[in-house]
């Protein structure tokens, strides 16, 4: 069956390459990395190999990486571990309503805590109003935590202007960035933006599920929010994904983010075009531009539900998502998220033929 698969904002494939590297670790080489044996060095050794890899891309220490089980334990730990660490300094945090819900849901845990949360609104375009955050920032906030590629439009924020602010007002306020949407993809620069922290996903750029990391800044000392052997620097107990941290280094070999864009673009651009010429009644919400990735398509279908075009298209051997969890404006949204080969499609004519017999 010949698969179009237009969700790889939700998941991608592990390439072949890949899962050879990460099946040596996981029969041959499958030594833990604490051990002070043979295997147990190689261990390290591979560990050590993608730290210094990934502190390389993101201009950064290899001490400053800290591996995860994933996207959400890495905001988690950001968000959390922040929190207990500034307590003293504050009770006001700040993020935006479009942020991930590993995200919004670890602020609305420390709002049932007694934190002081400040949910900044966005504009027509998914950009944080920059106005908005720089009237909430005081003395009083502890961390403001912003997202840097929306998942579900492609908004690229700027970082750097939001990052400038906050420290301009309070150089004691610590600044995360959910990068899980964007590393591996467009640049990502923590030192630039003045960020303390920046999450980090494997499985969104063709690497192994259940593995993130998380960036953080030299002497921050935020605290732990796992507790056991103490690896990671103390800050993520817990014997670490060997086979997959192998695999993720592989796929940072491979990297070439210029490239992969250029196709992107190209796809982007070819898909984009032939709904504007073959349906009616569509919105664009992620247009091509600077201000847009290009391996993510967010398009609106007037009067027409996203699960139902998921489901059709499921039939026929595409795959996209329905609706996503997000509030809706202007009718029903259909969300294609685009970063693999795309197929014309063979309908078209007027908005009710969109479903061919």
């Amino acid at each position: 069956m010949n698969i179009i698969y237009l969700d790889n904002s939700a998941t991608t494939r592990v390439e072949e390459e890949t899962l050879q590297v990460m099946n040596q670790y996981h029969s041959t080489w499958f030594g833990n990395p604490s051990s002070l044996h043979g295997m147990g060095l190689t261990a390290e050794k591979a560990v050590d190999g993608c730290r210094r890899a990934m502190g390389q891309i993101l201009s950064v220490k290899p001490e400053e990486i800290v591996f995860t089980s994933g996207g959400t334990e890495s905001n988690n730990l950001a968000i959390l571990g922040g929190i207990e660490k500034q307590k003293r300094r504050g009770r006001k945090l700040i993020t935006s309503k479009t942020e991930h819900p590993s995200v919004l849901e670890a602020f609305r845990h420390a709002e049932r805590e007694g934190m002081d949360v400040v949910y900044l609104d966005v504009d027509a375009e998914g950009r944080v109003r920059l106005d908005q955050l720089e009237e909430n920032l005081d003395e009083d906030t502890m961390l403001v935590s912003i997202m840097h590629v929306n998942n579900e439009t492609g908004v690229i924020q700027d970082l750097e202007s939001i990052g400038k602010a906050i420290k301009n007002a309070n150089k004691n306020t610590i600044f995360h960035c959910d990068c899980i949407q964007s590393f591996g993809k467009i640049p990502v620069k923590p030192r630039q933006w003045q960020a303390d922290m920046v999450s980090l996903s494997a499985h969104k750029m063709h690497g192994p599920k259940g593995l993130g990391a998380l960036y953080m800044k030299k002497n921050l000392g935020i605290h732990p929010i796992f507790h056991g052997g103490g690896q990671e620097g103390g800050l993520r107990s817990g014997t670490e994904n060997v086979a997959g941290i192998a695999g993720w280094h592989q796929v940072l070999k491979n990297l070439d983010m210029e490239a992969d864009q250029g196709q992107m673009r190209g796809l982007k651009t070819a898909f984009l075009d032939t709904l504007e010429k073959s349906v009616a009644d569509i919105q664009i919400n992620s247009p091509l531009g600077d201000g847009f990735v290009h391996h993510i398509a967010s398009v609106s279908f007037a009067d027409l539900r996203g699960k139902y075009c998921s489901t059709h298209w499921r039939e026929k051997g595409s795959m996209f998502p329905p609706d996503p969890p997000a509030p809706r404006k202007n009718g029903d949204k259909v969300m294609c998220w685009s970063s693999s080969p795309w197929k014309k499609p063979t309908w078209k004519g007027p908005f009710g033929s969109v479903f061919p017999g």
